[in-house]
């Protein structure tokens, strides 16, 4: 594995630890008391995103180029 994709997984774990870490936090206050649902944003200083964060900003951005 050459540095570049072992720095790819390392920021990949970094984002999924952050998901779990926002969704054990506020999930189940969300659906008890707002009845809604809730998807984490978690971006990096880099511009990267989280994997739950890239399919939000996909829809939103289908949602836009609709218009």
């Amino acid at each position: 594995m050459q540095d570049g994709e072992r720095d790819d997984l390392n920021h990949l774990a970094c984002y999924r630890t952050h998901e779990a870490s926002k969704k054990r936090a506020y999930e189940r206050r969300i659906l008890e008391v707002e009845h809604a649902s809730f998807t984490p944003f978690i971006f990096s200083a880099t511009g990267g995103l989280g994997r739950e964060s890239t399919v939000v900003y996909k829809c939103i951005a289908v949602q836009l180029s609709a218009k």
